[in-house]
Order: structure tokens, then sequence, then C-alpha cells
């Protein structure tokens, strides 16, 4: 049997080439809005870590000062690097540390970096965090544990 007439042949064609343009559109939005968020969660993963850091030089400078909490009694601070650092908790804060003087006399901090996203506070907006311990002696030998990168790493000065 052949067909007289093809003139629905074109139509065809058209609805095929729409079909396949629209998935590889959708295909294309949702990779390039997946990689956009994977993106954003690496950025905010390293503002944290950095936070945290910040946090373990604010409190070398408190010990530095003077600063000395009573032994086996964690110091814990609160705030942002544009306020002041209270000892009360705040829904708002982006840095976390405390200080503990161990009975070796050697200090330890443990300082916890918050990076948030949204309108809501505390840990419904938190979207990303990094913590870190510091440890150091008066002779100078230093230790970092890094959380995200689950290691120990040594410093000495002097």
């Amino acid at each position: 049997m052949v067909l007289k007439s093809e003139k629905g042949a074109a139509m065809v064609m058209v609805i095929l080439v729409g079909l396949v343009a629209t998935v590889l559109g959708t295909s294309l939005f949702h990779v390039s809005k997946t990689n956009a968020a994977h993106v954003q969660r690496n950025a905010d993963q390293i503002q944290a870590n950095y936070f945290a850091r910040s946090g373990v030089d604010i409190a070398i400078g408190m010990i530095n000062n003077g600063f000395a909490p009573e032994i086996n009694q964690e110091e814990v601070y609160y705030g942002t690097l544009d306020s002041p650092f209270v000892q009360d908790e705040t829904n708002d804060y982006t840095i976390k540390f405390g200080i503990t003087l161990d009975e070796n006399n050697h200090y330890i901090i443990n300082s916890l970096g918050v990076v948030r996203r949204g309108t809501q506070a505390g840990s419904e907006a938190q979207s990303a965090e990094s913590a870190l311990q510091f440890s150091f002696t008066p002779d100078g030998e230093c230790w970092w544990w890094n959380q995200q990168f689950r290691r120990w790493a040594a410093t000495y000065s002097g």
C-alpha cells in the first residue's frame, strides 16, 4: 500500500524535534542548577573554614593578652567578625570558640565557623560549618585538628 499524501510527515518531524529540544533544554537546566548549588556549597564550606581559623586566631590573641581560663573549664565565646564576642549564645554567630587550659598547661582551642543562608536564624538556616581544634604548649609546640580533613597537623614555632 502506497500513501498518496505526505502532508502529516512534516508535522511529525517538527513535534519530534521540539520534543528532543525540550528534553535537552530541561537536562541542561537541571545540570546547571545542580552545579550552581554545588559551587555555593563549596564556597560556604571554605568560608566556614576561614571563620573557624579566625576563631582560633582570636582565642590566641586573648591568651597572648593574659586570658587564662580555670583548669579544665572551657570558656566559650560567640560572635562575628563585625561584632564583639560574648559568652551568651546568639542566633547569628558565625564563629564559636572555646578555650581550655589542661592540667599540663596546654591550651586547647575548639573553634567552629558557620555560614548561614536565608532569612532564618540558628540551625534552621545553617548551610555549612567547619570545626577546628588547636592545641599548643608554652614551648611553642602546636597541633591543629581539622575535622573536615580528619587529620592532625603539627607545626613548631620558636
